[in-house]
């Protein structure tokens, strides 16, 4: 399993599904990233291929941390600025948009 606990530049640990990779390949180094185990290919001599119990562990565990992020970027995607098309040019108002975003849904999370 490829571990991504790399800090960056906020110093907050990266937990990415899979799936967003292809969304953040510009700002994320790919070694930051938690990739589950495959099941092993399937052969004549290995007809019923299963991951061991602590690769299952393991799985489960990044299932948990994905899902908690999951949650975040849906949860902060209720604001339509970051569901819509985003068309403003202005320097760092994108960074500034999902940083106010992500404080009102933390501040939601609280109450």
């Amino acid at each position: 399993m490829e571990v991504a606990k790399q800090p960056n530049h906020t110093g907050v640990s990266l937990h990415m599904a899979i799936h967003i990779l292809t969304a953040h390949r510009i700002c994320c180094h790919p070694t930051w990233i938690e990739i589950p185990h495959k099941h092993p290919p399937k052969s004549k001599a290995n007809p019923n291929p299963q991951l061991t119990a602590a690769q299952r562990a393991e799985n489960q565990v990044v299932s948990q941390i994905r899902i908690f992020v999951e949650h975040a970027i849906d949860g902060m995607k209720r604001f339509n600025i970051l569901a819509q098309r985003f068309r403003n040019h202005k320097e760092n108002f994108a960074d500034d948009s999902i940083g106010i975003c992500a404080g009102l849904w933390n501040l939601n999370l609280c109450y």
